[in-house]
């Protein structure tokens, strides 16, 4: 997977209530971390998931995630909860949270 990667990431939700959100491209990432994202994204079926379908099993103090992935070949977004992600896509989320907590500074 190459070319134009735009990606959304919102974590809300969590004891503090305090957000995560950041928008990244491949105009801004490094060649690694857009490497590193490509594969992740490939690897975790994220192009499977769903939307969670059942708010009401969310427990109190529980992260929602968004995530929307656009390249020059598809465009999939996926809401989440803390309790739905799988495990394949756990290495993609914590990328994510890292690069968007970089970001802010």
């Amino acid at each position: 997977m190459s070319g134009m990667l735009i990606i959304d990431f919102e974590r809300s939700g969590g004891f503090a209530g305090i957000p995560v959100k950041a928008t990244f491209s491949d105009q801004v990432l490094n060649e690694d971390e857009l490497n590193d994202l490509r594969h992740l994204i490939e690897n975790s079926d994220f192009l499977l998931l769903k939307n969670s379908d059942n708010p009401d099993r969310l427990s109190p103090d529980q992260f929602l995630y968004k995530i929307s992935v656009v390249t020059t070949v598809y465009s999939h977004s996926v809401s989440l909860y803390e309790q739905e992600i799988t495990p394949g896509l756990r290495p993609l989320i914590r990328l994510l949270l890292d690069i968007a907590r970089r970001s802010k500074h």
